[in-house]
C-alpha cells in the first residue's frame, strides 16, 4: 500500500497531521531570530593594542611585532594582516574556515598573555574581538542634556542609564562613544621640583609604591580569624596632594609642595556629532543569535521609559536597522504571496475547476508553514535570505501537486464514475516521477548548504529552506492532495470561457503532437532539431562575454556615508569646524534626511585615533517618493566638489550596505616589500594610471606621509656614568612635552587615571634640561642627540612582511573590464627585485566564490544523474534529460543581458536552482513514453503520445513557477533587490527550457534509445 492510498484511507489522521504542522509551523516561527542576514561566525579575529604617543614605526617595532610573532603558532591561523599607525597597533587574524573560532581565540590570548612583559609599559592591554564585533551596530542612540556638560552627562549615563542597556535580552555588549572624563592631574612646578632636586623619573618612582590595596593572609588567634590588609589607597586628589616624598633636613616634602594636584577634564580625541550639535552616542550591538528586531524593539520601550523618567535627558534614536530588516522582510512575503496568487490563477486557468484550484493552493501553506519546524529544530533564523528561500519555494513545492492532481483530473475526465481506486491509481501513476522530481531539485540544493566561506553564509539557509520545503512538498502532493481530491473534486460542468480554454489547449496539444510526428519520422530531422538548438546555445554565449560580474547586488537601505580626509597634523577641533559646513549643505540641500550623525577623530572600522579625518553618515526617511541612494550618493559628490572646503585633500561618498564589512572592495592591490619610500613610489604610480579607468573613483592608498617625527637617540656611556636610564630620560621628556600615566586611583567609587605633567611652556629640545641626580640639572644635549625624521601615518604587514594597499570603488563601470585593465596595468609595471603586485580585492572573491559555484554545480548536476539513473535504472535515459540543463543556460545568458543585470552569487545560484528544476519537464516526458513502450504501444507513437499527455503538466509547472518568482524579478521594494537577480534568472532559464525541451529531449531519445519492442 503506497502513501497515497493509505492517507486516503486515514483520512483523519491525514488531516490532523498536517494541521498540527502548520500550528507547530507558525508557534516555532515567532520562536525564531529575526535578523537581515542569517547568523554567522566568520573565521577572523581582530587584536587591537594602544600604544598612546608613539608613532607608526615604534608601533610596528615595539608592540606589532611582537604580538606577530607570539601568535604565530597560535592554532588554525591562515594570515596574519597588520596595521601600525600612530599610537595604534590592529592586526586582523584570518583563521582556516574550519577551525574552531573558540578555540583560536583562547590560543592567542594565551600567546598574547605569555608576552605581555616583552611589550612596552605604556602600550594598552591587547584586546581580542571577533569580526562580527566591528559590524555596524543594529542600533545607536544619541544622548544630550542643556542641563548638563558632557563630563557630567557621560557619568550620569554610565552611572544610571547603561544597565537599563545591557540587560536587554539580546544585547551582546553596549559601547559609550564621546564625551570627556575626569582624570587626576599631578602638575609639576619645574623650579619647584629642582629646589628639592627633583625630577619627575624620581616622583614617578617614589609614586609607584603607593596607592596599593594589599591583601596580608590571616591572623588566627583564640576562636577568631581576622583577614589582614594594607589600604594605602588614594581617597582624593587632597590626599594624593599630602603624599610625603622625601625629607629636606626635618622637613617632610610633600606633593602639594611641588605640584598641584586636581581634577583635569582630558581635550576630546574624537567627537560625535548629531544633526549639528556635539552628543554621546550609545551603540548596542547583538549577541551571537540574538534577536536584532528584537533588540531594537525593547532598546526603544527602554528609551521610552527612560524619557519619562529623566525629561531632562533628550534622547535621539539615530539608527534602527530593524526598520529595515521588517520592510525587507515583508517585501519578500509579499513577493511570495503575489507569486502564490499568480500560480493558482494558472492553475485555475489551465485546469477550469475552482476545487482543483484551491485543492492546490492549500499545498502552498501546508509545505511552506511545514518548513518552519526543520527550521526551528536546525537553529536558522529568520532573514531575507531564508525567507527567500521560502519565496523561491513557493513556485517549486506547486510542482509536484500540480502533477498530481492534473493526472487525478484527466482521469476523472476519462472516467464514468468517481471512486477510490480512481484516485490511488492516478496518484500511484506519477508517484514514482513525483519523487524523482523532488529527489533532484533536493539533490541540487543540499550541496549548497554545506558549502564555505561567504557563500555559505549567503545561500547556506536559503538551500536548507528550499529543501525544508521540498520535502513537506512532496508528502503533500503523495498525501494531503490525493486526499482532498478524493473528498472535494468531481466532475463539474466547466464555464465557457474554461471550456473554450481546454479546447484551445487541446489544439495546441494536437499540433504539437503532429509537429513532433514530423521531427522524429525521420532521424535526420531529429538531428537538424538537435543542430538548431545547438547553434542556438553556441549565439547565447555572446551576451555572456558583456555580463557584468559582482559580488552580491547592491540594496539600498537608506543609508550613505561621506569621508572627508584633512592635512596630518589637523585637530579634531579644526577638523569640526569644516565638517559642520558639510552637514549644514547636506540638510539643505537634499529632502527626506532623516539624521545627520558625524564621528571626527575615529577610524571608520577599527576605531584608531586619526585627528584629521571625519565620517557623516547620512540616513535617509523611509518614503516611496525619495530617489535612489545611488541618486544621493552622485549628487552628494557634486556637492563636495563645488563646495571647496579649505584643506580638503581627499573624500569618498559611499553608499552603506547590508554587507558592510564583508565584501572586499573593486580596487583592491596589493605591493609588497620592505623599504616604505619605495613602496609608496610603486602605489603612486599605480594610483595614478587606475585613476584613468573609467569608472574607478575614490582611490587610495594605505601609506601617506605622517608628522614628522624628532627623534631622540640617548648617548647610553653618559647615562650610565649618572645612572641615568633610558627609561627615566624617557619618563622625564614625556611629562614635559606630553602625559605621563602612572597609574589609576579609586576614589570613591570612581576609577580615574593618575597623570603627571609640568607646568612649564613646552621648551625646544635644544634647551631644555633634566636632571639626573638630585639637586643637579643638566642640559638633554649632553645625554641625547636627535634628528628630524618624515614618517608613515601607518605600516601595513601581511603574513610578516611589509605592504601598500591600493584601494577603491567602481561606480558605473564594468568589474569585468575592470580586472582586464588592472591585470594589464600591473602586467606592463616593472618593480625592482624583492618587491612584487597582486590583485586582492572584490574581483579575487568574486572568482573564488564563483569557483565554489560551480564546484557546486557540478556536484549537483552528478547528483542529479545519480537519481534519475537510479530512477530509470538506465545510464542512458538520465543523460538524454540532463540536456534540458544547458537549455536553461540559454535563457539565463540572454536574460542577464537583456535586463542588463550583473552575473552575482544570486544569480548564479538561479543557475544552479535550474539544475534542479528543469530536468523535472524531462523526467515528466521520459518516464511516460516509458509507460508507453510497456504497454507495448509502438515506439515513435510512445514518444508521441507519452509527450502529448506531459505537455500540459509541462506548461502548468513551468507557468506557475515562471510566475510566481515574477514578483521577486519586478519588485523595486526595499530589500528586494538582493532575490531580484536568482528570479530573473529562473524565469528566463526556465522559459527557453520549458520551449525547447518538449523538442529536443524526445528526438535525443529517439537518436539513443533503443526500440525493445521492436
Amino acid at each position: 500500500m503506497n502513501l497515497s492510498t493509505l492517507s486516503i484511507k486515514r483520512y483523519v489522521a491525514t488531516y490532523l497531521i498536517f494541521l498540527t504542522l502548520v500550528f507547530l509551523g507558525f508557534y516555532f516561527s515567532s520562536q525564531m531570530n529575526v535578523s537581515y542576514y542569517p547568523d554567522f561566525s566568520a573565521p577572523v579575529l581582530i587584536v587591537m593594542t594602544p600604544y598612546r604617543s608613539a608613532t607608526p614605526l615604534q608601533v610596528e617595532q615595539n608592540v606589532t611585532k611582537v604580538i606577530e610573532k607570539a601568535i604565530s603558532s597560535s592554532k588554525g591561523i591562515d594570515e596574519i594582516e597588520s596595521t601600525s599607525s600612530d599610537g595604534f597597533s590592529l592586526i586582523l587574524i584570518r583563521l582556516k574556515w574550519e577551525a574552531d573560532l573558540k578555540e583560536s581565540k583562547e590560543s592567542i590570548r594565551e600567546n598574547i598573555n605569555f608576552i605581555m612583559a616583552q611589550l612596552p609599559r605604556e602600550a594598552g592591554t591587547p584586546t581580542i574581538y571577533e569580526v562580527q564585533s566591528l559590524i555596524p551596530p543594529p542600533m545607536e542612540i544619541a544622548f544630550s542634556s542643556d542641563r548638563m556638560n558632557d563630563v557630567e552627562l557621560k557619568k550620569f549615563i554610565k552611572d544610571k542609564l547603561l544597565i537599563y542597556f545591557q540587560k536587554l535580552k539580546d544585547v551582546g555588549y553596549v559601547e559609550l562613544l564621546g564625551g570627556r572624563e575626569k582624570y587626576v592631574s599631578i602638575r609639576v612646578n619645574k623650579k619647584r621640583m629642582e629646589k628639592y632636586g627633583l625630577s619627575v623619573s624620581r616622583l614617578v618612582r617614589l609614586l609607584s609604591g603607593d596607592n596599593i590595596d594589599y591583601p596580608l593572609g590571616f591572623y588566627k588567634t583564640g576562636n577568631k580569624e581576622f583577614l589582614l590588609r594594607l589600604n594605602a589607597k588614594f581617597s582624593s586628589p587632597e590626599d594624593i596632594a599630602e603624599k610625603v616624598i622625601m625629607f629636606a633636613g626635618t622637613r617632610a616634602v610633600r606633593i602639594k609642595d611641588i605640584a598641584s594636584v586636581n581634577f583635569k577634564i582630558r581635550s576630546a580625541d574624537s567627537i560625535y556629532r548629531v544633526n549639528g550639535s556635539r552628543s554621546i552616542v550609545l551603540s548596542l550591538r547583538k549577541k551571537s543569535k540574538g534577536n536584532s528586531v528584537n533588540l531594537c524593539r525593547d532598546a526603544k520601550e527602554v528609551v521610552k521609559d527612560l524619557k519619562k523618567m529623566y525629561p531632562f535627558i533628550n534622547f535621539k534614536v539615530i539608527k534602527d536597522e530593524s526598520n529595515f530588516i521588517n520592510k525587507s522582510m515583508k517585501t519578500v512575503l509579499n513577493n511570495a504571496l503575489y507569486g502564490g496568487l499568480l500560480a493558482a490563477f494558472i492553475i485555475f486557468i489551465f485546469l477550469g475547476d475552482l476545487r482543483s484550484t484551491l485543492i492546490i493552493a492549500v499545498s502552498i501553506p501546508s509545505a511552506i508553514i511545514s518548513s518552519f519546524v526543520l527550521m526551528k529544530i536546525f537553529n536558522l533564523s529568520i532573514n531575507t535570505i531564508s525567507l527567500g528561500g521560502l519565496a523561491l519555494a513557493v513556485g517549486m513545492v506547486v510542482d509536484a501537486s500540480i502533477v498530481v492532481i492534473e493526472n487525478i483530473s484527466r482521469n476523472l475526465e476519462l472516467s464514468e464514475k468517481k471512486d477510490f481506486g480512481l484516485f490511488a491509481k492516478a496518484s500511484k501513476e506519477v508517484t514514482s516521477a513525483v519523487i524523482a522530481s523532488i529527489l533532484t531539485s533536493i539533490v541540487v540544493f543540499l550541496p549548497l548548504a554545506f558549502l564555505k566561506g561567504l557563500a555559505s553564509v549567503l545561500l547556506g539557509e536559503l538551500a536548507l529552506t528550499v529543501v525544508f520545503s521540498l520535502v513537506f512538498s512532496g508528502i503533500v502532493s503523495l498525501s494531503l492532495i490525493p486526499t482532498l481530491s478524493y473528498h472535494f473534486m468531481g466532475k463539474q460542468k466547466r464555464r465557457v470561457f474554461f471550456e473554450l480554454f481546454k479546447r484551445g489547449f487541446s489544439e495546441v496539444e494536437k499540433v504539437y503532437a503532429k509537429f513532433l510526428n514530423y521531427l522524429i519520422e525521420k532521424k535526420r530531422r531529429a538531428v537538424f532539431t538537435l543542430f538548431v538548438f545547438f547553434i542556438i546555445f553556441v549565439l547565447s554565449l555572446i551576451p555572456l562575454k558583456k555580463i557584468d560580474f559582482i559580488m552580491l547586488p547592491k540594496v539600498d537601505q537608506g543609508e550613505y556615508k561621506v569621508e572627508l580626509y584633512f592635512p596630518v597634523g589637523t585637530s579634531v577641533e579644526t577638523t569640526e569646524s569644516f565638517v559642520s559646513e558639510v552637514e549644514k549643505a547636506i540638510k539643505s540641500k537634499f529632502q527626506f534626511i532623516d539624521n545627520v550623525s558625524t564621528t571626527i577623530g575615529k577610524g571608520s572600522l577599527f576605531g584608531e585615533k586619526v585627528s584629521n579625518q571625519a565620517f557623516i553618515f547620512v540616513r535617509l526617511k523611509d518614503n516611496s517618493k525619495r530617489p535612489h541612494i545611488s541618486d544621493y550618493v552622485k549628487k552628494t559628490s557634486i556637492l563636495l566638489k563645488e563646495m571647496n572646503i579649505p584643506g580638503l585633500i581627499n573624500y569618498k561618498v559611499k553608499q552603506i550596505e547590508p554587507t558592510e564589512g564583508m565584501v572586499r572592495p573593486a580596487v583592491d592591490v596589493n605591493v609588497y616589500g620592505d623599504n616604505l619610500k619605495k613602496l609608496r613610489e610603486i602605489a603612486e604610480n599605480l594610483v595614478d594610471k587606475f585613476g584613468k579607468i573609467k569608472g574607478v573613483q575614490n582611490l587610495d592608498i594605505s601609506i601617506k606621509p605622517g608628522k614628522q617625527e624628532l627623534s631622540f637617540i640617548p648617548d647610553r656611556e653618559k647615562l650610565a656614568f649618572y645612572n641615568y636610564s633610558p627609561l627615566f630620560l624617557a619618563q622625564d621628556l614625556k611629562a614635559e612635552y606630553d602625559e605621563l600615566k602612572v597609574g589609576k586611583v579609586n576614589i570613591g567609587d570612581e576609577t580615574y587615571d593618575l597623570s603627571v605633567i609640568t607646568d612649564s611652556l613646552k621648551p625646544s629640545p635644544s634647551k631644555l634640561y633634566v636632571s639626573p641626580l638630585p639637586n643637579l640639572s643638566l642640559p638633554l644635549k649632553l645625554f641625547s642627540s636627535y634628528q628630524l625624521k618624515e614618517t608613515s601615518l601607518q605600516i601595513k604587514r601581511f603574513n610578516f612582511q611589509r605592504f601598500v594597499e591600493i584601494k577603491g570603488d567602481l561606480i558605473g563601470g564594468s568589474q569585468r573590464e575592470l580586472k582586464k585593465k588592472i591585470d594589464k596595468i600591473i602586467s606592463n609595471t616593472k618593480v625592482p627585485m624583492g618587491y612584487r603586485i597582486s590583485q586582492r580585492g572584490a574581483t579575487k572573491a568574486i572568482v573564488d566564490s564563483f569557483k565554489t559555484l560551480g564546484i557546486a554545480l557540478m556536484i549537483a548536476i552528478f547528483l542529479v544523474y545519480v537519481v534519475m539513473a537510479s530512477q530509470f535504472n538506465s545510464f542512458l535515459q538520465p543523460f538524454i534529460i540532463s540536456f534540458t540543463i544547458p537549455l536553461a543556460m540559454i535563457g539565463i545568458f540572454w536574460g542577464l543581458f537583456l535586463t542588463e543585470t550583473p552575473l552575482s552569487m544570486n544569480s548564479f545560484l538561479g543557475g544552479i536552482v535550474l539544475a534542479g528544476i528543469v530536468v523535472n519537464n524531462g523526467i515528466l516526458l521520459i518516464d511516460f513514453i516509458n509507460q508507453k513502450l510497456e504497454t507495448g504501444m509502438g515506439f515513435k507513437e510512445a514518444i508521441v503520445e507519452g509527450s502529448k499527455l506531459r505537455i500540459r503538466p509541462i506548461m502548468m509547472t513551468a507557468f506557475t513557477t515562471i510566475l510566481g518568482m515574477l514578483p521577486l524579478a519586478i519588485s523595486r521594494s526595499i530589500g528586494s533587490e538582493s532575490l531580484s537577480p536568482l528570479a530573473i534568472a529562473v524565469i528566463f532559464g526556465l522559459f527557453t527550457s520549458t520551449i525547447a525541451t518538449p523538442l529536443v529531449i524526445p528526438s535525443l531519445y529517439l537518436l539513443l534509445v533503443k526500440n525493445k519492442n521492436k
